[in-house]
């Protein structure tokens, strides 16, 4: 299985930081007092809390006046892109990665991919899998494995 990486496009990049922004507020109404330090832990406990979250869902995938004092419940979309988009970033912090938009013969998706191992991980596939098993604390075993990876390099 050949796969093919290329760099983000802008639209894709303006995309990410829209969800970045998002991010911030939907962490903010699961952790009161969240300051924007972003770590395997913090996404682990507000993704725990949004699933158990009961109050409705927004009425739009992506809605923009979204806020942290909404009493509306973030759609599984809006979870899947905003903290998919931050935990991407913590791995690439972490593991001097990159975002990359890869191909092969039966998808496209944009990947963490460390250059040096040949290694992808994929943050938003990751989510989207973990919100239909509703399975916790996911976010710390992803790390620890690209981790894993890395330091074989």
């Amino acid at each position: 299985m050949n796969a093919t990486f290329r760099e983000l496009t802008k639209e894709e990049n303006n995309m990410m930081e829209l969800y970045r922004d998002m991010a911030l507020k939907i962490c903010k109404k699961y952790v009161p007092g969240f300051k924007g330090e972003y770590n395997s832990k913090l996404l682990s406990d507000v993704f725990a809390a949004w699933l158990n979250d009961t109050d409705p869902f927004v009425k739009q995938n992506y809605d923009m006046d979204f806020h942290h004092e909404s009493e509306k419940k973030p759609s599984a979309y809006m979870i899947k892109m905003t903290l998919g988009t931050v935990f991407g970033d913590v791995l690439n912090k972490e593991f001097q990665s990159q975002w990359k938009h890869v191909s092969d013969m039966y998808s496209e998706e944009i990947s963490v991919h460390h250059t040096a191992t040949n290694y992808a991980t994929f943050p938003y596939s990751s989510i989207e899998k973990r919100i239909a098993s509703k399975e916790l604390n996911f976010f710390q075993a992803i790390e620890e494995m690209m981790r894993g990876q890395v330091q074989k390099k």
